[in-house]
């Protein structure tokens, strides 16, 4: 989305004389797509972590591509979370 919008703002202003060229549509493009990629706010909620975390430890045994020690890490990480996310 953001490189269809970049490329028509691009196009269109290329395409207009540059006696006639306003640069402002293509710095409001740019503000915007900064709005949405750099944020304070949380991505998800602590409700959504914990399902998450919840859900990553049930599966944790089936990730054969992890050693054992690693999905023993992993888990030990997770049930430290979920622990902490409950509280």
């Amino acid at each position: 989305m953001v490189n269809a919008a970049a490329n028509g703002a691009v196009l269109t202003i290329s395409g207009t004389p540059e006696s006639e060229r306003d640069l402002s549509p293509g710095d409001a493009l740019f503000e915007a797509a900064l709005g949405v990629i750099l944020t304070s706010a949380p991505v998800i909620a602590a409700a959504h972590t914990l399902t998450g975390a919840v859900s990553l430890a049930a599966i944790n045994p089936q990730l054969l591509t992890l050693t054992p020690a690693e999905r023993k890490l992993m888990s030990e990480w997770l049930h430290r979370s979920i622990a902490e996310l409950r509280h």
